[in-house]
């Protein structure tokens, strides 16, 4: 499922405005379906935005992915809609850390 900042994805609680904004990589789309269930349940709801391999970090430019998959672009639109978004009072963002910013995997994990 898509959920970039020109296709989010709302969650939670469906007669809600979101007061949560979800931003991540692929690691943060594995766990809306998680976040979707607590915030049912909690009466609140979200708006999820996630792009594979881009962390939630503003002017960092990865030289390392294909074009197109400009993650500069995706995180200044995702701010961009958060910021006009006043009733977002939170946001979780999630992503791989670890691999992002010390070259490290998960025990176990396979890959370079």
């Amino acid at each position: 499922m898509r959920m970039d900042a020109e296709n989010p994805c709302f969650i939670g609680a469906p007669d809600e405005q979101p007061s949560v904004a979800i931003w991540g990589d692929s690691h943060a789309g594995a766990i809306v379906p998680g976040f979707d269930e607590w915030l049912k349940s909690m009466g609140r709801s979200a708006v999820a935005y996630t792009k594979s391999a881009c962390l939630p970090l503003l002017g960092v430019y990865r030289a390392d992915l294909l074009p197109g998959n400009n993650c500069e672009q995706h995180n200044a639109s995702v701010i961009a809609n958060i910021t006009m978004t006043p009733a977002i009072d939170t946001v979780i963002i999630f992503g791989r850390w670890a691999l992002a910013t010390e070259g490290t995997r998960a025990k176990h994990e396979p890959g370079n």
